[in-house]
């Protein structure tokens, strides 16, 4: 008998999409099953009391299983323009999977399978959309907080026996601080549905710039220029064997395992332009090289500015090496 498995499923953090993503719904795969994802819609609220509508996140399918979360749950319109979202961060989403059991025990089995897949599936998507928009998804480290107001409640007593009556002194609300970054398109967010679904997930080196770009963020800078620096270890490895493929293995092998400052003028010689605009030595393997042995005082921390430019010098690297999946928008 052919059912419908259906599930909500919700992201660990807040991806951002442009605004035509909201109500969609694509097609990807959970555990080895074809299954259709389904974006939630942008609800126009109207209000009496204010200057205008006010806009969120709801279910596409409203029913007893969208129920069960309120509307903060599912995301929230990040820019719009009118009644019309420009952007929207979304975090929870309907799954849905068409199922063919003879009974309840293979078919609850069969539910559980998606259940438990549902995570790798998750991880995955956001791990394509981070490599390829530059978002910062994955929390590493301590990540900084916006607070606003009083960090405390405060009371004044009236003598040692007195009573005691709160001062009119606002709590606070602390907020993940969150950079500007780019928004997934609906094409490239369908190809990271199709990424996940095949169970494809990004290069190590991709991965390492993804964590170096969330140490960043948290101002954990000299962590984020060692990750940038293996990145691109990795990647002037690969770039170094694509260019002399038809060099003997045992000299590639030699010339792949230098230092990042030695495989790159190696890469020069072999023919190999860096991207214009960069300088690699000083945008990278100098700052990688101070931190990873230690020429800077521990109180000489490296700037914000020294981890950004490191970052973006390995991330040309890593695109050069290994190129995004057709179809995804970087």
């Amino acid at each position: 008998m052919i059912k419908t498995i259906e599930w909500i499923w919700q992201f660990e953090s807040h991806p951002v999409a442009d605004g035509d993503v909201a109500g969609q719904v694509f097609e990807t795969m959970v555990g080895g099953h074809p299954a259709t994802v389904h974006l939630p819609t942008v609800v126009v609220w109207q209000t009496i009391d204010s200057e205008r509508d006010e806009l969120y996140l709801a279910p596409s399918t409203v029913n007893e299983i969208t129920d069960q979360l309120i509307p903060p749950d599912w995301g929230y319109v990040r820019q719009r323009a009118g009644n019309q979202p420009v952007a929207i961060a979304f975090h929870g989403v309907v799954l849905k999977v068409e199922a063919d059991c003879h009974d309840s025990r293979e078919f609850n089995q069969l539910a559980q399978e998606l259940v438990d897949a549902s995570t790798e599936w998750q991880q995955t998507v956001e791990a394509w959309i981070e490599v390829s928009t530059g978002q910062v998804l994955t929390r590493i480290g301590h990540q900084p907080t916006i607070r606003i107001g009083c960090v405390t409640h405060i009371w004044e007593r009236s003598g040692a026996n007195g009573g005691i009556q709160r001062l009119a002194i606002p709590t606070s609300a602390d907020f993940p601080a969150t950079t500007t970054t780019p928004a997934v398109t609906r094409d490239s967010l369908h190809r990271c549905f199709e990424l996940a679904g095949k169970r494809v997930r990004p290069a190590l080196a991709w991965m390492l710039i993804r964590d170096a770009r969330s140490l960043n963020a948290a101002g954990q800078h000299r962590r984020a220029i060692i990750d940038a620096g293996s990145a691109a270890e990795i990647a002037v490895k690969q770039l170094i064997r694509s260019q002399l493929s038809s060099t003997p293995d045992e000299l590639v092998d030699k010339l792949a395992n230098a230092t990042l400052g030695q495989s790159l003028d190696t890469l020069k010689l072999a023919g190999w332009l860096p991207p214009a605009g960069l300088n690699l030595r000083s945008d990278l393997v100098t700052p990688r090289n101070q931190v990873v042995h230690l020429k800077s005082s521990s109180t000489d921390a490296p700037s914000d500015q020294a981890a950004t430019s490191a970052i973006r010098a390995a991330t040309a690297l890593v695109e050069s090496a290994f190129p995004h999946p057709q179809g995804l928008v970087s």
